[in-house]
């Protein structure tokens, strides 16, 4: 007889947690609400992946620019909705 090893496979929101610096919003594979952070005052919104709009702070700093497909997102991704 042999053991069988159970698969502790991590969800995904799981894996983006833990690596969220080096989260991309392409690497996402459906579109998704993300709560972000401000790089200037430290504000949270949240705001859309796939933004065809420029999105700004309340300061006037820019969140995420549009460019094609996926928003190409300018501050800290805290959470992935």
């Amino acid at each position: 007889m042999h053991c069988l090893q159970e698969k502790t496979s991590k969800s995904y929101k799981q894996k983006i947690k833990e690596k969220s610096r080096d989260f991309k919003v392409g690497d996402l594979k459906v579109s998704k609400f993300l709560r972000v952070q401000c790089n200037k005052c430290g504000k949270e919104r949240i705001i859309f992946g796939d933004a065809k709009m420029i999105v700004k702070c309340d300061c006037g700093e820019i969140l995420s620019k549009p460019r094609g497909g996926r928003a190409n997102i300018k501050c800290k991704i805290l959470e992935v909705l």
